[in-house]
């Protein structure tokens, strides 16, 4: 079991940049490295940046940072390669090598930009390519019926010159591109490298949303969204592909370490192992936030929910 109070140089670490040191309860309370309180009014007397002693994670309360105590260590120059070796054998996120490239993911575009942009991509099609735009809204309908395609940020594209249907997500990003017409190498869909790999039209935001939908594919996430009422008020995500457990560590990095949550897996009723990937999902929340539940689901009927919505819980 993770304890911080027996990592002495950690300790000293905490000591040595922050003014402020509380050692209270489950927590040890700091000055926030990322944000200025320590230069607020009253700073003596308190801070705001907790970190639990029990699990290797931290929480600010004025700015909302938030992360593994080996990000705080690496960002405040800490030089212990024992401990962090230690460290990175309990976080399998090889936080070190990834962490700075997610912060720089952090959503900047304005909803009404990334509207324009999806609405101006559609409309110049239309008007260049008639006759594959009628293809593209035909094949739209036939998967998700009558959708706005603007809402969920998708537009008719090329590659290999193969006409696809593209899936942004909120940052702005092209991230994956379904086929339409048949792909020379016959696969399905292409994702771009140049995105983080996941798709999904609603804003990050995690205090309105406290359950959590991720599905294989993006046409699952839309049947879902349309068609099925259990995830009401859910915030949905196309992983596109079976990583579940990657995907899911990054959301808790990032964005659920403190709170409760409520985590969902659609499963395709191709993945037979389903109960290994709830099992290590169930062993990273532990590590990570404990206060988060786990459900998984496979398709009621189809092979997948983009086929028929209903789904069963395993």
């Amino acid at each position: 079991m993770f304890d911080l109070m027996s990592l002495a140089p950690v300790i000293d670490h905490l000591k040595n940049i922050s003014k402020f040191f509380s050692d209270k309860g489950n927590e040890i309370i700091i000055h926030c490295p990322f944000c200025d309180d320590s230069s607020r009014p009253n700073a003596s007397r308190h801070g705001h940046c907790y970190l639990s002693k029990t699990h290797p994670v931290f929480h600010c309360f004025r700015c909302s940072s938030s992360g593994t105590l080996l990000k705080l260590l690496v960002e405040t120059d800490f030089q212990d390669e024992e401990i962090f070796e230690y460290l990175k054998q309990i976080l399998s996120y090889k936080f070190i090598k990834n962490y700075k490239y997610r912060m720089k993911k952090k959503e900047t575009s304005k909803t009404d930009e990334i509207y324009d942009m999806i609405i101006n991509q559609n409309l110049l099609f239309a008007q260049t390519n008639k006759y594959k735009f009628d293809i593209y809204k035909q094949y739209l309908k036939e998967r998700i019926g009558d959708v706005d395609y603007i809402k969920f940020l998708i537009t008719p594209g090329f590659f290999q010159n193969k006409l696809t249907c593209n899936f942004h997500n909120r940052n702005s990003e092209l991230v994956i591109q379904r086929f339409i017409e048949t792909a020379k190498s016959n696969y399905r869909y292409h994702i771009n490298r140049n995105s983080d790999g996941l798709y999904y039209f609603q804003e990050k935001d995690f205090e309105k949303f406290t359950r959590l939908v991720f599905t294989e594919g993006p046409f699952d996430m839309i049947s879902l969204y349309l068609y099925n009422s259990t995830f009401k008020d859910s915030f949905f995500i196309s992983i596109n592909g079976k990583k579940y457990i990657s995907v899911l560590e990054q959301f808790i990095i990032e964005d659920l370490l403190i709170g409760n949550y409520e985590v969902n897996f659609i499963f395709d009723a191709d993945v037979l192992d389903y109960k290994r990937y709830l099992y290590r999902a169930r062993m990273l929340i532990k590590n990570y936030n404990p206060d988060i539940e786990l459900k998984g689901y496979k398709p009621l009927i189809q092979k997948d929910t983009a086929d028929f919505p209903a789904v069963l819980e395993l």
